[in-house]
């Protein structure tokens, strides 16, 4: 998450609910559910989009510090840490990494095999994959979950901060790692004119990869630090239009390397901050936010093998692609996806976990 961001309610009871981050991170993993169905909502265009994972980060910086930053400096350990992150993340990771199965089996039984897969990289796939292991098969650390790169540069980057005790991780030892990383970015952004490295990301791109994480999650940590009464508050919903417009809008032409720099290292800190102290004051505003809240982590895990199931199904009985009849295919597919994914929650993910914990506390216990 790019979609480990996810809000840890029911493993730290009493902390603070941060309804308003859970609406921005829906609207982030939307974005990136047309971002990955691009072809199909045509003309519309979500040029910024792939920042969304940016913006995961600082929102996970920002929860786990709240969910487990005073059991960590209380003497939580890494191996206790490490198991409730797990717990939250795997069941719909597993899903998700089932589902990206189908396609290639599908590809490899029909004959018909555009992207080369071969028998062996189905079950090398599959095998790190379960493992959450990076393999970089096809161009991606993780090619039957390529969203799953970034679960895997969060998590090292959470083991990191638990390890050092969580709220320990400050000063010289926080700030010099998140400088370091923010050269990095401002290099790359410099060469490539962008921060966007396409639909692969692999071994080749992890020094980027984890610039972008290392600063991201940190600057979280430093924002719930930060975060205190007398903040400036804006309604909820403007946010969360904010949040839109930053993902959704592109800025001038050549302009696109400063942009994705500024929208990392200053504009979305900002925007979370501010959202850190605003919470909906409308039914509906909170509504959209727990929904949204609730849909983001398995619509950002389920959905890359829905769609290529789903366009796998279309071609047969289409007979042809379905991009054909855009933009509608790629906006009822979003909303679509965002119903799949609320169920995947409450039907799936939710009882999975309750019966995770029950299993882990009374081994804890024993």
């Amino acid at each position: 998450m790019a979609g480990g961001a996810v809000t840890e309610g029911s493993l730290a009871a009493g902390r603070r609910r941060f309804h308003t981050l859970d609406g921005m991170r829906g609207i982030a993993a939307v974005m990136i559910v047309l971002l990955h169905t691009q072809e199909y909502s045509a003309p519309f265009s979500w040029p910024g989009s792939y920042l969304a994972v940016d913006l995961f980060f600082v929102l996970s910086g920002v929860v786990l510090a709240e969910a487990y930053g005073g059991k960590l400096a209380q003497g939580m350990g890494l191996k206790n840490f490490l198991a409730l992150r797990l717990i939250r993340l795997y069941p719909l990771y597993l899903a998700g990494t089932l589902l990206g199965l189908l396609p290639p089996l599908m590809v490899l039984w029909r004959g018909s095999n555009p992207l080369h897969w071969t028998g062996g990289q189905v079950a090398t796939g599959l095998a790190f994959g379960l493992a959450m292991a990076p393999c970089g098969i096809q161009g991606n650390l993780f090619p039957l979950l390529r969203p799953a790169w970034s679960l895997f540069y969060e998590l090292l980057a959470n083991l990191g901060w638990a390890s050092s005790g969580g709220s320990r991780l400050r000063g010289a030892a926080l700030g010099l790692p998140m400088a370091l990383a923010a050269a990095v970015l401002a290099a790359c952004a410099h060469q490539r004119h962008s921060l966007d490295f396409g639909a692969e990301i692999g071994w080749s791109t992890a020094a980027v990869a984890l610039a972008r994480v290392v600063y991201s999650f940190g600057m979280g940590l430093c924002l719930h630090r930060w975060n205190r009464p007398g903040l400036p508050r804006f309604p909820a919903l403007l946010l969360l239009a904010a949040t839109l417009a930053l993902l959704a809008l592109g800025p001038p032409a050549g302009a696109r390397g400063a942009y994705d720099l500024a929208a990392v290292l200053g504009l979305f800190p900002g925007l979370v901050l501010l959202a850190m102290a605003t919470e909906p004051t409308s039914r509906f505003g909170l509504w959209l936010c727990t929904l949204m809240g609730a849909a983001s982590y398995p619509l950002y895990v389920i959905h890359p093998g829905i769609f290529l199931i789903l366009r796998g199904v279309s071609r047969q009985v289409l007979h042809q692609d379905p991009y054909a009849l855009a933009p509608w295919p790629g906006l009822g597919l979003a909303a679509l996806l965002i119903g799949l994914a609320w169920a995947a929650d409450r039907c799936y993910d939710q009882p999975v976990r309750r019966w995770l914990m029950a299993r882990w506390k009374g081994r804890s216990a024993a």
